[in-house]
């Protein structure tokens, strides 16, 4: 295998299991950001083949070998029978296949001994360390929209202190920067868990002070569903950190881009509607329990969420896989945000924009434009009103709205008049100080044909600039939300479109159009449908009119009550239709499949966007097929 593209892998990776904590946390984290493919026994070892076989396939497959080593390793038999299989392979390693990695300080082999090996054991210059194990790997260049920005310098004595501090934990890669904080990937040594350990890396004392009663106020929370449980903090020490629950997923942010760069459609970006409604109302459920507690801790009367946006959302199972062609995200899909968020402070806020607008200019010379433009977009227009007081209620339906906005539509609110690539972030900082509220802007239309109508209204209405113009309080907010069943909303929202073509005459052509697609479907229906004159038709087009209207109350009805119990009660609001279907009409149970062909065949003809929405067609064959399953159980129970 003298080809490198003939390699199955780029490196099988050798290690002792009491290392397995830092191979994920730190070195895979690193290979996936460099989109290196790696081979580990854990992921990559078929079960039930013999372990000889599986390892002897790793290093045949892989373009290198990297051995982790420590002493544990040296002992290990395992361990020792992949080295020498691979000396074995290329004794001279003239390929520069082995690549050894000391992890701690331990007695090499001769034969490793003469080879160049990497020093992680101490980490004096971790940036080159890494930079050399990559570039030994054939991929200098990390790949920055996987992988953390590093400051390495700044880190140093930040790592120190942690390594020293936390013992009970094995500390992995920083995996997120804010603008006052690092947060780093941790393993607990005793259970083996996953935590994420944010530290605050200013030395302002100021900043560590509200850093410090943010943290307490945010645990009174963090235990509700949705949001990070914070598990301990400190705050003695020269560094102030809290440790909470790890996510093994990604930002909403980085999950957006991903979707858009990769399985969006072209006619439309953001997540499918769905998805984005369920992510919606999981934030905004976890918001209105934090109210609650809110409403009854008086230390947190004047807190509340303000900085929801999409890098502060973290997502679990965010996966995507395709059916029949169409990429299809997880349902397990789940939306955690921090309750360390939730502590800003209105009551401080009367007489301070100035200052706050000084400290964000203070940020522009150390963050990217990106993230700094996420933060502008997503200010708070009420804080610069110079009204008192600021509604917490309506101030996190403006933030949830606007969230909800790029959720669907892929696209960050355009809140302030900043163009596409303005780099002068400074300017319209003086415009916010100059102007204040004036400066903000309404966001207008959500541009996506296959959001229902009515979400888009809910949308628009929590996002409004002018607090009145919002829900008076956010649980109204979120019952509204609720209250839209997405397959129920595109389906009656396509009827009206019926009602409305102004291309065809849904009174005169609706029923004619429909009969002959039934005919299409069930030609025996002929016989059944030869009305004797216009009357009786106009009487039986009425009475389908007027049925397509009880399929949405069923469906209506289903998802609120009957699905809750176990038998459909009787009578409903099909009952009716069901006893004249079968004792006067006859009407045989076969029917009702191509009768349900043909109505959608025929709303696919009047509905002028039918094409516009994936989720159209399996709408109405879910409305029409559970009030078909329950018209077909009344036949059988009759018959």
């Amino acid at each position: 295998m003298s080809n490198q593209a003939d390699y199955q892998y780029d490196v099988f990776i050798s290690y002792r299991s009491s290392d397995r904590a830092w191979v994920e946390a730190s070195l895979l984290k690193r290979l996936e950001g460099a989109e290196l493919k790696y081979c580990i026994d854990f992921q990559n070892f078929v079960l039930g083949k013999p372990t000889i076989q599986n390892i002897t396939n790793a290093v045949i497959n892989s373009r290198k070998t990297l051995l982790i080593l420590n002493q544990s390793y040296l002992e290990s038999g395992w361990t020792e029978f992949e080295r020498l299989l691979l000396q074995t392979l290329n004794p001279a390693n003239n390929q520069e296949q082995l690549i050894p990695l000391m992890k701690e300080k331990c007695e090499l082999p001769l034969e490793i001994k003469f080879l160049t090996y990497l020093d992680f054991s101490n980490l004096e210059d971790e940036q080159m360390d890494w930079q050399r194990l990559l570039t030994a790997l054939g991929k200098p260049e990390v790949n920055r929209a996987f992988a953390c920005p590093y400051d390495y310098e700044a880190q140093k004595e930040e790592r120190k202190y942690l390594n020293s501090s936390l013992e009970q934990y094995s500390m992995g890669d920083r995996i997120g920067k804010g603008t006052a904080a690092n947060i780093y990937k941790a393993i607990e040594k005793s259970t083996g868990r996953s935590v994420s350990i944010k530290v605050l890396r200013s030395e302002n004392k100021e900043l560590a002070t509200e850093f410090e009663a943010s943290v307490k106020r945010a645990i009174s929370i963090s235990d509700e569903p949705h949001f990070l449980t914070i598990y301990e903090m400190n705050f003695g020490g020269e560094y102030c950190y809290y440790v909470r629950q790890f996510i093994d997923g990604k930002s909403l942010r980085d999950f957006i881009e991903e979707w858009n760069r990769e399985h969006a459609q072209k006619a439309y970006q953001g997540l499918p509607i769905d998805t984005s409604l369920k992510i919606i109302l999981e934030i905004g459920e976890a918001l209105e329990q934090a109210h609650k507690r809110i409403s009854q801790d008086s230390t947190l009367k004047y807190y509340i969420y303000t900085d929801i946006k999409p890098s502060n959302v973290l997502l679990s199972n965010a996966t995507v896989n395709y059916y029949r062609g169409r990429p299809e995200i997880s349902p397990d899909i789940s939306a955690f945000i921090s309750s360390f968020n939730i502590c800003d402070n209105f009551g401080k806020y009367k007489d301070e924009v100035k200052q706050v607008l000084n400290q964000f200019q203070k940020k522009i010379s150390d963050f990217d434009t990106t993230i700094l433009q996420e933060e502008l977009f997503y200010m708070l227009p009420d804080f610069y009103a110079n009204r008192d007081p600021i509604s917490y209620e309506k101030a996190d339906q403006y933030m949830l709205g606007l969230l909800a906005y790029e959720i669907i539509t892929g696209i960050t609110p355009r809140t302030l008049p900043i163009k596409e690539r303005d780099d002068d972030l400074k300017s319209i900082l003086q415009e916010i100080e100059r102007r204040r509220f004036d400066v903000f802007e309404s966001v207008g239309d959500i541009p996506r044909n296959d959001c229902p109508d009515t979400l888009k209204d809910v949308i628009l209405k929590m996002m409004s600039r002018e607090p009145d113009a919002r829900y008076k309080r956010f649980s109204d907010a979120i019952s509204a939300l609720k209250g839209i069943d997405i397959n129920l909303t595109l389906v009656r929202e396509s009827y009206i479109r019926c009602l409305t073509s102004k291309s065809r005459n849904f009174s005169d052509e609706f029923f004619d159009v429909f009969l002959k697609k039934l005919e299409h479907h069930e030609p025996n229906v002929r016989r059944r449908l030869d009305f004797k004159n216009p009357r009786e038709k106009a009487r039986h087009a009425d009475s389908f009119k007027q049925s397509i209207l009880f399929l949405f109350a069923y469906f209506d009805q289903n998802e609120r009550f009957y699905k809750y119990m176990d038998q459909k009660e009787d009578p409903n609001i099909l009952s009716g239709i069901a006893k004249s279907h079968h004792e006067t009409h006859k009407i045989p149970k076969t029917y009702y499949e191509p009768f349900g062909k043909a109505l959608i065949d025929t709303v696919a003809e009047f509905d002028d966007k039918f094409d516009d929405f994936d989720m159209l067609r399996e709408g109405w064959q879910d409305v029409y097929n559970l009030a078909a399953e329950y018209m077909k159980s009344k036949v059988k129970s009759r018959s």
